[in-house]
C-alpha cells in the first residue's frame, strides 16, 4: 500500500499541472453512505473521462494538416502505430495513423532555477475506416483505439528520475473499464523493464488501474482520476484545440491568399 500511495501522490504532482476544471465530485466522509458515494462518484468520473475521449476523435484532422504554427514548447509528431508506440514518419507531411503531442518544460528549483528536463505527452492511436462507392474510397468512420499519456521528469542535481505512463486501450468503450487501463511507473530506472509488474512492490512497474484501492478508507483511484488523469486529458484537449485552430486558420488564409493572387493576376 505504501508504494501505491507514493505513486498516487507522484502522479497527481506530475500529471495535474494545468489549472483546468477537474470535474470535481463532492463527497462527504461523515455520510454513512460514503462507500456507495465513492462508487457513484467514480461512475461520474468515468463518464467525464469518456466525454473527453470522445472529443479527442476530432483531432485526427491534425494528421492531414501541414504544421505551420504550434504553441510554445510544443512538438507534434505524425507516425505509424507499432504496438503501443507511435513510430515517427520520416516525412512529416505524411498523415499516418497516430499523433503524438509533446510539451517540454524544466524541473524547477526553490528559486525558480532549472534543474533538469521535464516533459509530458499524449499519443492518440486512430483507425480510419473507408467504404467504397464506385471507384472511390470514402472515409466513413474514425475510431480512437488507444490513448497513451507519458510524463517524464529528471532532476539532474539530485539524479531523481521519474516516468509515469497511462495507457487506455479502450477509450471509447464501456466507461467502467479500469481493467483496460494500464499504468507504468518507473523511478530512477527501476524496474529496468518498466512493463513488468514487480511482486511485492505494488505501484512499481506495470499494472492495471483497477488494482488501485478505492475504498471508504482509501479512495485512491477516485483521487487519481479526479486530481490527475482528468486534468491531464483536459489540458491536452485544450492544446490540441489550439493546434487545430492555428493550422486550419493558416491553411484557410493560404487558400484565400492564393485565390486573391489569381484574381489579381487575371486583371489586365
Amino acid at each position: 500500500m505504501r508504494y501505491i500511495f507514493i505513486f498516487i501522490m507522484m502522479s497527481v504532482s506530475l500529471l495535474a499541472q494545468e489549472q483546468v476544471d477537474p470535474l470535481y465530485v463532492q463527497q462527504t466522509k461523515n455520510d454513512p453512505q460514503y462507500g456507495a458515494n465513492i462508487r457513484k462518484a467514480e461512475q461520474v468520473l468515468n463518464q467525464n473521462i469518456l466525454k473527453v475521449n470522445e472529443s479527442l476523435v476530432d483531432y485526427s484532422n491534425i494528421l492531414f494538416l501541414k504544421m505551420s504554427s504550434l504553441p510554445h514548447r510544443t512538438l507534434v509528431t505524425k507516425g505509424t502505430a507499432k504496438g503501443d508506440d507511435c513510430i515517427s514518419n520520416a516525412n512529416q507531411d505524411e498523415s499516418g495513423d497516430c499523433l503524438k503531442v509533446e510539451q517540454f518544460d524544466f524541473v524547477e528549483g526553490e528559486k525558480g532555477e532549472a534543474k533538469g528536463p521535464k516533459s509530458k505527452s499524449m499519443t492518440l492511436f486512430f483507425d480510419f475506416i473507408y467504404k467504397t462507392e464506385g471507384d472511390k474510397k470514402i472515409l466513413s468512420e474514425i475510431k480512437l483505439l488507444k490513448v497513451k499519456s507519458r510524463i517524464f521528469s529528471h532532476n539532474l542535481f539530485t539524479t531523481d528520475k521519474k516516468v509515469v505512463e497511462v495507457l487506455d486501450t479502450d477509450p471509447l468503450g464501456n466507461p467502467d473499464h479500469d481493467d483496460k487501463i494500464f499504468i507504468t511507473n518507473q523511478i530512477d530506472n527501476y524496474p529496468a523493464n518498466a512493463n513488468t509488474e514487480i511482486q511485492g512492490d505494488r505501484g512499481i512497474g506495470k499494472y492495471r488501474l483497477n488494482s488501485i484501492e478505492n475504498t471508504k478508507s482509501n479512495p485512491l483511484r477516485n483521487h487519481f482520476k479526479r486530481e490527475a488523469y482528468i486534468k491531464h486529458l483536459l489540458s491536452f484537449e485544450k492544446t490540441l484545440s489550439k493546434i487545430l485552430n492555428y493550422n486550419e486558420s493558416a491553411g484557410n488564409k493560404k487558400v484565400k491568399d492564393n485565390a486573391e493572387f489569381l484574381k489579381n493576376s487575371m486583371k489586365y
